[in-house]
């Protein structure tokens, strides 16, 4: 996908990460001295987290749908990301935390708020 803005001097992915950074200058330009928290993605999986914990358990089998690098504590501070904690899936989709991996996640974010 191809971003661009007015300063765009073409449509490549390669102008994309100018692109981003020029919109994070003028968002904080627009915030003023407000104090400003950027949060990474969460790391994705590449399956269907709950149906495939499903299939897995219901199969039998030792699967780790785990990924293997990410800079979040809350969920990847073993050096493997975690997708489930206590039985419960942490993730909606593939893509997406649930409510239970929006708390884990959340608890890394807790100082920033405090």
């Amino acid at each position: 996908m191809v971003i661009a803005d007015a300063e765009s001097k073409g449509r490549d992915v390669r102008g994309n990460d100018a692109v981003l950074a020029r919109g994070l200058e003028r968002t904080l330009e627009f915030l003023g001295p407000r104090e400003v928290f950027v949060v990474s993605t969460v790391p994705e999986i590449g399956y269907p987290v709950p149906q495939t914990l499903a299939q897995v358990r219901r199969l039998g089998r030792n699967v780790d749908i785990r990924p293997s690098l990410d800079p979040a504590p809350g969920l990847c501070g073993t050096g493997r990301c975690q997708v489930e904690s206590g039985g419960r899936s942490l993730y909606f989709d593939e893509h997406q935390l649930s409510v239970h991996g929006a708390a884990a996640a959340g608890e890394t974010l807790r100082p920033a708020f405090e």
